[in-house]
């Protein structure tokens, strides 16, 4: 998965080599983000007031939306808790390295990253969390949301994948990428898919504006929809 991601952000520089040659890029990489939070007490600089918020600036969130799939952000909620250990939904063993912002009352649907490689179980099926890859994971009604707020104004480029990570049950999941309540990029990923490229080029923002990374699950089957989803943000 990191060798097409790799590609991914191969195509991108080639294409926008002459914005890249006249200055240097800022960026946001959603992978090293979430390993840094896992690290802190205070994953925002300089505090961190939102405690499902992390990043420099507090740009990423981990969301869900409350009624559904409904592209409204008005629907978004932030997820209440954060644990630095997840032992995985209804499994009374020992915890995993699997930091997870989630909703307790809906145990399935989190946002996480695994600290260290290992293997998982989700009671159904066996498979491996690689180290760093930001996971999501929505619930039979519900979706998983990562938000990015821009905290410049100018012009965006957004590159990464999207992956099915457990092909041993489930009927795989829907994802968007949404500017506000508007939709950028969407796909389906079957069940066992390798994924699918997220590039989108030149995407006018300005502070304070709103992208949201959205996993939804199909006809209410969230069966085996962990899903990788690793972002780069760049401003050429």
């Amino acid at each position: 998965m990191r060798k097409i991601l790799s590609s991914a952000i191969m195509m991108l520089a080639v294409a926008s080599s002459a914005s890249v040659e006249a200055a240097a890029a800022n960026s946001w990489n959603l992978s090293s983000d979430m390993i840094i939070a896992t690290m802190s007490t205070n994953p925002c600089s300089p505090t961190n007031l939102l405690p499902s918020s992390f990043g420099i600036g507090c740009v990423w969130t981990a969301m869900y939306d409350a009624v559904g799939t409904s592209h409204n952000s008005l629907n978004y909620l932030m997820m209440p808790n954060y644990f630095p250990t997840y032992p995985g939904p209804s499994n009374p063993g020992p915890s995993n390295p699997f930091a997870v912002w989630t909703n307790p009352s809906q145990y399935a649907l989190l946002v996480g990253v695994a600290t260290q490689t290992y293997n998982a179980s989700n009671g159904t099926s066996n498979f491996t969390h690689i180290q760093g890859i930001p996971t999501l994971h929505p619930d039979t009604t519900l979706s998983s949301i990562i938000r990015w707020k821009s905290p410049i104004n100018g012009n965006i480029n957004i590159m990464g994948r999207i992956a099915d990570v457990d092909s041993a049950c489930g009927n795989g999941i829907n994802w968007f990428v949404d500017k506000g309540n508007s939709t950028l990029m969407s796909g389906t990923l079957a069940n066992g898919n390798n994924g699918a490229t997220i590039l989108q080029q030149n995407i006018p923002v300005s502070i304070g504006t709103y992208l949201y990374f959205i996993v939804s699950p199909k006809n209410n089957d969230n069966l085996c929809d962990t899903t990788y989803l690793d972002i780069i943000i760049t401003n050429p």
